[in-house]
């Protein structure tokens, strides 16, 4: 499944888990919504499908405290450097391409937190 490919990327990244703050427990990637510090939260959504090339959409939010400003840049950086391609290059057998589609920050003066997003377009192969 194409989730399971992207989210083991992440788990299994070594430098992107020391950002975090990860641990073998808790690797502080979840879905749809947390509100832990130095955490990532996604949520994938499906497009297209035509049975044979499917398209979906990953959307990732980076929290982190807003004195952590340049942590959240980093781990961002490094989210885009492990799962986006380059033109002619496939991410692999079943993930064609992996495309940023937008994004944008907010702040919550409240929390005083950020909330960087990134959203992923992808390109994958159907399993039939």
């Amino acid at each position: 499944m194409v989730l399971t490919e992207i989210l083991n990327t992440l788990n299994n990244d070594t430098e992107l888990q020391l950002l975090l703050g990860g641990t073998t427990i808790d690797k502080k990637i979840y879905a749809f919504s947390a509100n832990k510090l130095n955490s990532i939260v996604y949520k994938y959504i499906e497009l297209q499908s035509n049975k044979i090339i499917g398209q979906s959409r990953l959307e990732f939010t980076i929290n982190t405290l807003q004195v952590d400003y340049s942590l959240n840049l980093q781990i961002l950086n490094r989210v885009k450097k492990l799962l986006l391609t380059l033109a002619s290059e496939n991410f692999s057998n079943t993930i064609l391409k992996v495309e940023q589609s937008g994004g944008g920050i907010m702040e919550n003066n409240e929390t005083k937190t950020i909330h960087n997003k990134i959203f992923l377009t992808i390109k994958y192969r159907e399993e039939v």
